[in-house]
């Protein structure tokens, strides 16, 4: 097995011929030595050295987009009095309107070994993929009291939304179609043969309501739908009978 220090790692996965990529970022935990897995600083006898500063543990969470992200942060032994450790919040694929920060501080009390920090996450109507975040130390003076790893956490919001669906479908000429899953704003539309040809071309807003657009004198057979616009984009398969 290939030995990784501990930090933050970035696997990447690439076909043969180059036409498809993809990346993930993980978390390499600090190494554990110690037959107990306390992780705590040995002296030369073999004891836990009682001087040496608690360790904070790396720690993840993913869930579905809605939902909120759990981070269970835990010390190798307990603080002796109240630590508050500021936090700085980072976006890997993850944007800044996919979570609500509730705090900007985590704060283990006296005695204690474990904290919770609480991130809710938003439910939106893009179609992505999985958006990732992480949670670093801000400057402070948490340092002094604590071992701190480079990267506290890393969350993973897993996307629920569902692609852009029409109905009916199949349709038939000059029918109204309605849209579902389709972000609000203004959007070109366009409807395509598989082949690339062009057969329709417009606009449409989208707003609370469901929208809804009228198909035009379409011979029978299959089709492209694009919307596309400032933000999102969107693609569906339309059949015409």
């Amino acid at each position: 097995m290939l030995a990784v220090s501990a930090g933050e790692a970035i696997i990447e996965v690439r076909t043969e011929d180059g036409g498809f990529t993809s990346r993930a970022v993980v978390l390499i935990a600090e190494g554990d030595d110690n037959e107990d897995g306390s992780g705590g600083e040995e002296d030369e006898n073999g004891q836990e050295d009682e001087t040496s500063k608690p360790i904070l543990y790396q720690t993840t969470s993913k869930v579905v987009e809605g939902a909120p992200l759990i981070f269970e942060f835990s010390l190798s032994k307990a603080v002796e009095e109240s630590v508050s450790i500021p936090l700085l919040y980072e976006n890997l694929t993850a944007r800044a309107d996919d979570y609500i920060v509730l705090t900007e501080e985590l704060i283990f009390e006296a005695g204690s070994t474990s904290a919770v920090l609480e991130v809710p996450t938003v439910i939106d109507q893009r179609t992505e993929e999985s958006e990732t975040l992480l949670i670093r130390v801000a400057e402070g003076t948490a340092s002094e009291l604590l071992e701190l790893p480079d990267i506290l956490a890393m969350g993973t919001i897993l996307d629920d939304d569902q692609p852009m669906s029409i109905s009916p479908n199949p349709a038939v000429p000059f029918s109204d179609v309605s849209l579902a899953n389709v972000q609000e704003g203004i959007y070109s539309v366009e409807i395509f043969t598989p082949s690339g040809n062009l057969q329709q071309r417009g606009t449409i807003e989208v707003g609370s309501e469901q929208p809804r657009l009228q198909i035009g004198n379409l011979a029978r057979g299959l089709y492209i739908l694009n919307l596309s616009g400032p933000a999102y984009s969107y693609t569906a398969k339309l059949i015409v009978r």
